[in-house]
């Protein structure tokens, strides 16, 4: 008999919330753990890339955060000395492709 193993996720930020879903789906049984008493939104936001999004497609939940999300055509991160560091354009990715 295989041993079953009890899971516990530390955090359901964006991956934590995406494992617990899929081991669930497995049968398996997850606990989250979250220090928060209330869980919602928590600063600027949060950017979610096209391989995210393909993960989230195959579980069956994009489209539901696509229904409260905004699309981003492109990413810049500088650095301190103003100099770039990231300059993503999603549409080099291909089309309709956005963040």
């Amino acid at each position: 008999m295989a041993r079953q193993y009890e899971i516990g996720i530390v955090g359901p930020g964006i991956a934590g919330a995406a494992s617990s879903v899929l081991l669930a789906r497995n049968g398996r049984k997850v606990t989250v753990f979250e220090e928060a008493a209330e869980v919602g939104p928590v600063g600027a936001g949060l950017v979610l890339q096209p391989s995210g999004q393909s993960a989230l497609r195959r579980m069956g939940l994009l489209d539901a955060v696509i229904a409260s999300a905004e699309p981003l055509d492109g990413l810049d991160a500088m650095l301190p000395n103003g100099r770039a560091l990231v300059r993503l354009r999603y549409s080099d990715i291909g089309p309709n492709v956005c963040g």
